[in-house]
């Protein structure tokens, strides 16, 4: 599998798992009892799903090229 390939499919399934994660953090909210009426799921799933989107998501994965000849290590980044 190409890098491009795995990519598009991260891609694809990152909406997905923000989603099943934003579910479950309403679901524990339900179960606490701070989320009391179908009402109050929907208006905290909306903000939730709304602030979700306005995000800027960045790559956390930072680069570092090897220089020929030189050891790097982790702790030194």
């Amino acid at each position: 599998m190409g890098a491009s390939s795995y990519l598009d499919k991260f891609v694809r399934a990152l909406p997905s798992v923000q989603g099943n994660q934003v579910l479950r953090l309403l679901i524990s909210k339900k179960d606490s009892g701070e989320i009391k009426t179908l009402d109050e799921f929907k208006n905290k799933l909306k903000t939730l799903t709304t602030a979700l989107i306005a995000q800027q998501l960045k790559p956390t994965l930072k680069l570092w090229p090897a220089i020929a000849g030189q050891d790097i290590s982790s702790e030194q980044y």
